[in-house]
């Protein structure tokens, strides 16, 4: 008895199906490094442009904590990113007017990076 082998296009269409399920945001990651002046000094940090592009979001659930001022929420989503590309733990992502850090280094997959992210500031 021969085992059934799926066709390659067949199992393409439903994993692509599968990811298009989840929300589609248009991210971009950046990478700070720190400027210093003639003496040593720091003097602030530049951005350069790692990724612009389409991520695949898989929200996470979070808490939401009040400490006087207001509430903070603590939400920690991943994302998957399209194809390899440059992205390193440390580095900067803007999803929906707040800012984010990649927590671990990114885990490639075939043709996505999985990234996980921490919160890093509120936003507006």
């Amino acid at each position: 008895m021969r085992a059934i082998k799926p066709r390659r296009w067949g199992v393409q269409r439903d994993i692509q199906m599968l990811i298009r399920t989840f929300p589609n945001e248009t991210i971009v990651v950046t990478r700070g490094t720190r400027t210093y002046d003639d003496l040593g000094s720091v003097m602030g940090w530049d951005y350069a442009i790692v990724y612009r592009g389409e991520a695949l979001v898989i929200p996470a659930t979070g808490t939401v904590a009040d400490y006087g001022l207001g509430q903070v929420e603590n939400v920690q989503p991943q994302l998957l990113v399209p194809g390899q590309s440059d992205i390193q733990q440390g580095d900067f992502v803007d999803l929906k007017g707040r800012t984010f850090q990649v927590e671990f280094p990114p885990n490639p997959w075939h043709a996505f990076i999985q990234i996980k992210l921490k919160q890093y500031e509120q936003g507006a």
